[in-house]
């Protein structure tokens, strides 16, 4: 299949399998990253002397231009495995016999891309980022903390989507930056039912959903996301946490070194990186702690006060002024 170019996070990937979830990137664009899907069973031709950085999932190889990734996802006999070169230039993408790529393009545009950035030289963060109230802000947590159902809360509050899940951090030097991403939040059924009527009408991730997380694209309208090729300077962060015990959303402020404590756990993929990534990662997460309001954003663990949350956010917001 002949190559074909994407737009994502701000990169052009070329890729000679369909991208289709992404947007077609503009006629004349060069490619910043190649992703080489080889046939179902093959591995990459390279061979190299893997070190085990996290198993079973990453391993990390040096070469004379630098370090390598392979990351591999397996369940039974179906498994996905990843190589990304030292410069994160090139990623080749192999899998099971009888698997179809479209099972593995989540995790070669989730925590697959966020180490070939890391490669780069960015950093990424397990955030969603929205704008709202002429604000742009990042929505930080761990798994189940909420991040995608009170992004989706804002936007249905007049906001617009900058990205889910993972925030690129850009590489200026000057005021922390984010990328936009694909206009589309991944969404539990429970907030799916909550937030939109209908789990089941949304688009699946997964061909085969029995042996996947159980989530679903909730896609935004054009009108409520932010172009895709735009960095957007950051006005604050929020660390959401939810908790069974707390009757209303609660916010307060985390100091620099609390915040920057908290952020460097917050890292996507972090455990995949070598010592001068977090070297580079702890300037930018200490740059954001110290020039940015951080907050701590304590929220009942229930769908019915994610609208308070997102109220909360923006009493907090208005008093920034």
């Amino acid at each position: 299949m002949r190559k074909q170019l994407y737009r994502h996070q701000g990169f052009t990937l070329s890729c000679n399998e369909s991208l289709d979830r992404l947007t077609a990137a503009p006629a004349g664009a060069s490619a910043d990253v190649n992703v080489h899907v080889l046939a179902p069973g093959e591995l990459p031709s390279r061979q190299l002397p893997w070190v085990a950085v996290d198993p079973p999932i990453t391993w990390r190889a040096q070469t004379d231009r630098g370090a390598c990734l392979r990351l591999r996802y397996a369940l039974d006999s179906e498994w996905a495995e990843f190589f990304i070169d030292e410069r994160g230039d090139s990623v080749w993408v192999s899998r099971a016999d009888g698997i179809a790529f479209e099972e593995v393009a989540e995790l070669l545009l989730g925590p697959v891309l966020s180490c070939v950035l890391a490669q780069r030289g960015f950093t990424c963060l397990h955030a969603a980022t929205v704008k709202i109230a002429g604000r742009v802000v990042a929505i930080v947590g761990r798994s189940g903390a909420g991040k995608s159902t009170t992004a989706l809360a804002v936007v249905q509050r007049g906001g617009a989507l900058i990205a889910d899940d993972v925030a690129v951090f850009d590489q200026d030097p000057g005021r922390p930056a984010v990328r936009s991403g694909a206009p589309r939040l991944r969404m539990c059924p429970d907030s799916a039912v909550s937030l939109v009527g209908s789990y089941a009408a949304l688009d699946s991730m997964w061909i085969h959903e029995d042996r996947r997380p159980e989530k679903r694209y909730v896609q935004v309208d054009e009108s409520t996301a932010v172009p895709g090729d735009t960095t957007w300077p950051l006005d604050a962060v929020y660390m959401l946490v939810p908790d069974a015990q707390a009757a209303v959303p609660v916010v307060s402020t985390l100091s620099p070194s609390q915040a920057l404590g908290r952020l460097m756990t917050m890292r996507h993929m972090a455990s995949a990186l070598d010592a001068a990534a977090h070297r580079r990662d702890f300037q930018v997460m200490a740059q954001v702690a110290e020039s940015l309001p951080i907050r701590e954003l304590i929220r009942p663990q229930d769908l019915v006060s994610v609208p308070a949350t997102v109220a909360t956010i923006l009493a907090d917001l208005d008093a920034l002024d």
